[in-house]
Formats: C-alpha cells, sequence, structure tokens
C-alpha cells in the first residue's frame, strides 16, 4: 500500500483506495467462484441422487408387474 506523508496528499489517498477496492474486488471475485464451483456440485450430486430414486422406483414398479 501507498504511504501518505500529508493530509494533503490526495492523490496518495486516492491510490491507496483503488488499491483496497481491487483487492476487494478480487476476494469477491474468488468467493464468488468458489460458491459458483460449490452449486455446481451441488446441482450433479442432485441430479446423481434423483437418477439413484428413478433407477429404485423403476425396480419397484417391476417387481411389482411381476407379482
Amino acid at each position: 500500500m501507498a504511504t501518505c506523508h500529508t493530509h494533503l496528499d490526495n492523490h496518495c489517498w486516492i491510490d491507496d483506495l483503488s488499491q483496497r477496492c481491487l483487492i476487494k474486488l478480487q476476494n469477491l471475485k474468488t468467493q464468488y467462484h468458489t460458491l459458483k464451483q460449490e452449486y455446481h456440485a451441488q446441482i450433479e450430486a442432485v441430479k446423481l441422487q434423483q437418477q439413484k430414486i428413478d433407477a429404485l422406483h423403476q425396480l419397484d414398479i417391476q417387481h411389482t408387474e411381476t407379482q
């Protein structure tokens, strides 16, 4: 971070604020991508669970029809 030596050094203050904002935005972007990956992983897990449920349901139907 930049070091401001006087209260009148507005350029330094703006640079410091800009750096802080960019770091915050980078952190938010990283968090967003992590959440997005976790969301997609959860969606895939739900799809897999639904496939298992559908397969078990189909087996139950077949078992019921043969009795």
